[in-house]
Order: structure tokens, then C-alpha cells, then sequence
């Protein structure tokens, strides 16, 4: 999932991005519990090309709906209910825009 900012067409598709950060032991856990590797390709592709892309990510924007759109960068160490409060508070100012022009 960590090369989805680089399909334009997908990415037009959407008002907010997110980047969800993880250590090796999280990513490879799961890795394993969708798509199960051998270890050493994990070592030697996977977790290489996940550094390689995750720093090229760092100040990015990505061009959408006529503007630039920040790329929100997310810990993974953190509870699902924090990472989701997180990913609220910052779309929240675009849901109250949405409803207000729908009303």
C-alpha cells in the first residue's frame, strides 16, 4: 500500500492523504498477515523500498482538485482510536465545508 501516491488516478480522487509510518517489526508483521514473504525478501526488497519511498515522501504535496494537498504523516506505533482521531481532526474543516455547501 505504500506506492498508492505514486497513481495519479487514484489520488485525483481524493480531498486528504495520509501516510501511515511504521517501524520493521510492524511492517513486516503485517506483511505476513496479508501477503505472507520469506524473510529475507522482506530484508532485502520490501522493507528497502518502503525507507526508499517513505523519505521521498517527507515534504511532499501532491496536486489535487487544483491545489496542492499536503501529505498528513501518521505513526503507526499509535492506537487505532488516536490514529483515528488524528486522520478526524484533519479532515474535519473539509466535512464542515462539504455539508455547508450541500445545505
Amino acid at each position: 500500500g505504500f506506492l498508492l501516491f505514486t497513481r495519479p488516478k487514484l489520488i485525483e480522487q481524493c480531498h486528504s492523504l495520509f501516510f501511515l509510518h511504521v517501524d520493521k517489526n510492524i511492517c513486516f508483521e503485517r506483511r505476513q498477515s496479508t501477503m505472507p514473504v520469506p524473510e529475507d525478501y522482506f530484508e532485502k526488497v520490501i522493507w528497502p523500498s518502503y525507507h526508499l519511498y517513505n523519505g521521498a515522501l517527507i515534504d511532499r504535496q501532491v496536486f489535487v482538485h487544483n491545489s496542492y494537498v499536503p501529505i498528513c504523516h501518521l505513526e503507526g506505533n499509535r492506537s487505532p482510536d488516536e490514529l483515528v482521531q488524528d486522520v478526524y481532526q484533519s479532515i474535519e474543516p473539509l466535512l464542515t465545508k462539504l455539508l455547508q455547501t450541500k445545505i
